[in-house]
């Protein structure tokens, strides 16, 4: 509960956003789903920042040149249903859309608000990390663009600059034979996340041309294993190559305890998670 908001403000643009937190500081807190604000106790805050009616394309999904492009304020049951984005990587974007919670809570929860104050469990996250995703980020200065290897470099509000917001998120569409697939374990389907796991992968005939193996749930953002991407690249995708890459990643994973599971459960369980999602996401390109 924030006791201590007495005003709340509706800006129409980004622009007009920036100028508010330039104004307000650490005063202001940004209202979109509503769902991490919900968590803040601060008493501090004594604004709030509704940015619910700005106004296209920040809650858009369009494509144009080879790109989605995908606004702070959409919502990610939107994002779960999408036709356009079952296409790309084979919807794993979708996938891990509808991994989050139930319906009420994907219609609440923008895909800015999951991307920006990510949390370990957030699925959403891994997908565009795999997938080499862009933000495109607004601020006092000038607008900047950072890949998704920037952006999860550590946690996102600590990479934003002062007065800094995401606009929107860019996918590109990849061509050639390619696959994709996403695989949430969790104790239930509602639950949190045990372990999240995205894989895109690149062939030049039957060959691994090129490999993206992202997790998540095991530290505070999601991560890319650089050791299991080598174990696959350069080699047809079979038994003992996705074996030596899900090793990998295991012997990547640098995680805790938690109320949820043990650290060695964790780590054993992404073995065999990135396992599965590798094997699946060549199974889905063979149609490709």
């Amino acid at each position: 509960m924030i006791e201590n908001a007495k005003v709340c403000l509706y800006p129409k643009n980004p622009g007009e956003v920036v100028r508010i937190l330039e104004q307000e500081g650490r005063r202001a807190l940004i209202l979109a789903g509503g769902t991490t604000a919900s968590q803040v106790r601060d008493p501090g805050v004594t604004t709030l920042v509704d940015i619910t009616r700005m106004a296209p394309p920040t809650d858009a999904l369009t494509h144009e040149d080879g790109e989605w492009f995908l606004g702070c304020n959409l919502r990610i049951q939107q994002l779960a249903a999408h036709a356009g984005l079952k296409q790309v990587f084979c919807g794993m974007l979708c996938d891990a859309a509808l991994s989050v919670g139930s319906r009420p809570i994907r219609n609440a929860v923008t895909l800015g608000g999951n991307a920006v104050s990510v949390f370990r469990w957030s699925d959403p996250p891994v997908a565009l990390l795999a997938m080499d995703a862009s933000f495109d980020l607004v601020g006092p200065e000038r607008e900047r663009t950072l890949t998704a290897d920037r952006f999860y470099s550590r946690h996102p509000r600590r990479i934003l600059k002062p007065a800094e917001i995401l606009k929107r998120i860019r996918v590109g569409v990849p061509s050639g034979r390619h696959g994709g697939a996403f695989f949430k374990f969790a104790r239930t389907a509602f639950d949190l996340a045990v372990v999240d796991v995205a894989v895109c992968l690149w062939f030049d005939s039957d060959i691994c041309s090129r490999a993206r193996v992202a997790i998540g749930a095991t530290r505070n953002v999601p991560w890319l294993s650089t050791r299991a991407a080598r174990m696959l690249v350069g080699k047809r995708l079979e038994g003992k190559s996705i074996r030596a890459a899900a090793r990998a990643a295991r012997e990547e994973t640098k995680t805790a305890d938690d109320i949820r599971t043990g650290r060695e459960y964790r780590e054993q369980m992404v073995e065999v998670i990135v396992r599965r999602t590798i094997e699946r996401a060549g199974d889905n390109a063979l149609g490709v």
